[in-house]
């Protein structure tokens, strides 16, 4: 492999520090960071040595490469990657392989001695920072709702702000989100590669050390020396899997065991990048919070094929912000005020997703010989929405609607998808629908191909446009049913299968398991959910490690939103880009005028419409819910609500949710014959009585949080024993259903010692694992397209452009269709 693992030799001396590749030689450049001025200069070796007093046999350590040079809190560090390794490979145009490398560690050197010193001292006396002491003395002050800090035990509080960056760079290795590619740029699709060659500088949506390295970019800096030091890195997700097989179909030219490469890439946009309450919905500029750019490649045979896809936060100027528990969405801004930022917004996307370069195809000339029209170089944007089209995301579904038909674009289709009311109980194999509705799209659209010569013989013109709410989950299955129906067309031209054949499994879930992990990593990135899951486990900080067990869920959700203000600070310091008033959550805790009852009262309203859209979710529409209940995991800190028990006459539903009940990670369906038993006691170190329901597929344990259920209504529990018959309540209810349902006799079983279980009884299968079906789903035509048409507002022959969506599933005929399926993989 060409160009592979690069080693740099790092230098150190009292003036400066340098930089050089390995085995370069002494007319090759070499990057001088220099102490004292606070930059980077690139130089030959042989000047740059010369300058420091060095030679070949100084004393040196090897790095991986340099992200650049940043200014934090008045001090000056150079940023170099300590540790990388192998997460995908790409190829070039020079037919070469490239790898594209994971950060798995970086160090900050400090340029000046003041910082150097302060780097190696105890930092047990650093503080909040004054945003973060106003916001802490708000809460300390605050009512009896509001936690109580013992001030004598909190010792190093919050990281530092270099902790707190090098915490961006530095996740477990498991979850390194960051990548580069030395010799080639990471920052560019398969097409725009293909089309500039090396005309093109890296493309700044993605460049996220850009103004780490804005010394390289000087006017009185030599370019070509200047060049070797410019390495792009991104934030994402990057993996391959290289696939063998046997027989006719997969061979190589040489006859033998074909090899096909998958490789998925996601760059998340650095305009409008944070946190996911600290960065909703589109600003002045049209830049939209966590875009992010995906793009699927197949190489076999000397043959490249891609198709890229973009995911986007709603355009339009929304919010999430206050300290509330699942706090409301708000639109901040009128229609007329902010259509022509959001019809800016879907000009920039076609812009960007449009043929360019000197390399792209020539799909036919004219009589004078002339390449083809302006115009023909672009295609459509097509935004497909994903939100509720009923309940707290309507309004954010209708100002879609509502912006589109005032950008009356002929290119900008709109298909509004309700997910989920259509899979409703977890009939995912319904996204092949919407799949099916956007295959004539899709045909035009098309992919990329360049062939062995490195010309682009088929490009893509346009994209896909998909968002949920936090363009997360629902997105990422929705991209990955797409990005597989694509790719399966692609697989079969470049005869990896036969058109009478079914796509080799290996493929399939190469593909399912790679949409997967890049759904968690963009989760983890945007919504920080599992990194503080981890530093909470890990104890790695000390601040959250500090909160003792039985703090509330609204508690918690303060120590959350403080700790994403102080990420926010940190990736604003690393792109340069302004703090916004609300991030120092100075003016955002607005919930001091609420008395602690009507505080209670908001938590228990959103558990009531948690509940319900559990419930409307989950539930197929014949299903006959007894109860519902959010309860807690005892395996975790707390009481915030993260599990929902439902009971209906056949099954027991368990859904599993993420720390803040915003995010739906899993569902467990137990048939009612499948309950082995029901025990109600107390575990090792749980003063509060569980619940534990054992049967045939698992074992699973919880109980109450702050709340119950009572005639359908939540209302706060209000001590610990009014809790333990909670869940006597419960349980005698589920008993009286089996009896009921099933028949026999039943009985609540009462251990001296509940048992919790091994960690295993919870989230070993991921949600996005059950839509599998979807990958199975290969003719599409089968599906019948009802009455559903696209938004097009300026073409005549259609209808007036409407809320878009796909037909009811109401029908009987269909009702027993979806059935049928739900037994299947049940």
């Amino acid at each position: 492999t060409h160009g592979s693992f690069e080693f740099l030799r790092l230098y150190t001396t009292k003036e400066a520090y340098l930089i050089q590749r390995g085995d370069a030689s002494d007319d090759s450049s070499c990057l001088v960071v220099l102490r004292n001025e606070r930059r980077m200069y690139p130089m030959t070796i042989e000047d740059g040595r010369s300058m420091l007093g060095l030679t070949p046999t100084s004393l040196s350590e090897a790095i991986q490469a340099v992200l650049g040079r940043l200014d934090i809190e008045g001090e000056s560090y150079l940023f170099v990657v300590a540790d990388a390794s192998h997460a995908a490979t790409l190829n070039s145009y020079d037919q070469n392989e490239y790898p594209v490398m994971r950060i798995d560690r970086v160090r900050a050197l400090p340029l000046s001695t003041t910082a150097a010193n302060n780097s190696a001292q105890d930092q047990s006396h650093r503080g909040l920072g004054n945003a973060g002491k106003n916001a802490l003395n708000k809460l300390k002050s605050g009512k009896q709702a509001l936690f109580k800090f013992v001030n004598d035990k909190m010792i190093n509080p919050t990281p530092s702000m270099l902790e707190e960056i090098l915490r961006l760079f530095n996740p477990t290795p498991t979850t390194s989100d960051f990548y580069y590619c030395k010799n080639r740029d990471i920052t560019h699709s398969t097409q725009r590669h293909f089309e500039e060659r090396d005309k093109a500088d890296p493309d700044e949506r993605f460049y996220w050390n850009r103004h780490m390295l804005d010394d390289l970019y000087a006017d009185d800096i030599d370019e070509e020396l200047a060049k070797p030091w410019r390495l792009p890195i991104t934030q994402g997700f990057a993996a391959s899997s290289e696939l063998r097989f046997d027989g006719e179909e997969g061979k190589g030219e040489d006859g033998g065991r074909g090899v096909l490469r998958v490789t998925l890439l996601s760059r998340r946009g650095i305009k409008r990048a944070g946190a996911r309450y600290l960065r909703r919905g589109i600003d002045d500029d049209a830049n939209v919070a966590n875009f992010v750019e995906t793009e699927l490649l197949l190489n076999n045979d000397g043959h490249h094929v891609s198709f890229v896809q973009v995911r986007g936060s709603i355009p339009v100027f929304w919010t999430q912000e206050g300290m509330r528990y699942r706090p409301p969405l708000a639109i901040t801004k009128t229609v007329d005020e902010s259509a022509p930022v959001f019809t800016r917004h879907m000009e920039i996307m076609r812009e960007d997703y449009r043929l360019k370069g000197e390399n792209r195809p020539m799909s036919r000339e004219d009589e004078d010989g002339r390449q083809i029209k302006e115009e023909e170089e672009y295609g459509n944007v097509v935004a497909v929405s994903l939100v509720d089209q009923g309940g707290r995301e309507q309004a954010l579904a209708l100002s879609f609607v509502e912006h589109t038909l005032m950008a009356d674009r002929p290119w900008l289709h709109l298909l509004s998808f309700d997910f989920h009311r259509h899979c409703r109980g977890l009939n995912f194999d319904k996204v092949s629908t919407l799949v099916a509705q956007l295959s004539p799209l899709l045909d035009g659209m098309g992919y990329c191909w360049v062939d062995r010569e490195g010309r682009i013989a088929k490009a893509q013109k346009g994209v896909i446009r998909t968002n949920c709410v936090d363009c997360l989950d629902r997105t990422n299955v929705v991209q990955s049913a797409i990005s597989y129906r694509v790719c399966m067309g692609q697989a079969m031209r470049m005869a990896v299968f036969g058109p009478c054949a079914e796509p080799p499994e290996q493929l399939v879930e190469a593909i399912k398991k790679m949409w997967a992990d890049n759904g968690d990593a963009i989760s983890r990135q945007y919504a920080g959910t599992a990194a503080l899951k981890a530093s909470m486990t890990r104890g790695e900080n000390k601040w959250f490690g500090m909160i003792k067990d039985g703090m509330s869920s609204v508690r918690r959700y303060y120590l959350y939103i403080l700790h994403d203000a102080t990420r926010q600070r940190a990736i604003n310091i690393l792109l340069n880009q302004p703090d916004l008033a609300a991030e120092s959550r100075e003016t955002s805790i607005d919930d001091d005028s609420l008395l602690p009852e009507e505080r209670e009262e908001d938590m228990n309203e959103n558990l009531q419409r948690l509940l319900k859209e559990t419930t409307d979710f989950v539930l197929p529409a014949n299903e006959v819910l007894i109860c519902g209940w959010p309860l807690v995991n005892p395996a975790t800190e707390g009481d915030q609500v993260d599990t929902v028990l439902l009971l209906t006459r056949k099954r027991v539903y368990i859904a599993i949710y993420d720390e803040d009940a915003e995010r739906l990670e899993d569902v467990h369906i137990v048939p009612l014959e499948d309950v082995n038993a029901i025990e109600v006691g107390r575990p090792s170190r749980q003063p509060r009585a569980c619940l534990r329901l054992v049967t045939k597929l698992g074992a699973w344990t919880m109980r109450p949080g702050k709340s119950r259920l009572f005639n359908n209504v939540i209302i706060g529990l209000k001590s610990g024993e009014e809790a333990d018959e909670y869940v006597e309540s419960i349980a005698e209810q589920m008993r009286v259903t089996l009896e009921m349902m099933i028949g026999g006799e039943w009985r609540v079983a009462r251990p001296q010692r509940l048992t919790i279980g091994d960690g295993g009884e919870r989230g070993h299968m991921k949600l996005f694992n059950k839509v599998a079906g979807v990958f199975k789903q290969r003719r599409e035509g089968k599906v019948a397209l009802g009455s559903t048409f696209y938004a097009n507002p300026t073409t005549p022959i259609q209808p007036p452009p409407v809320l878009l969506d796909l037909p009811s599933d109401s029908e009987s005929t269909k009702e027993e269709e979806g059935r049928e399926k739900r037994e299947g993989m049940e």
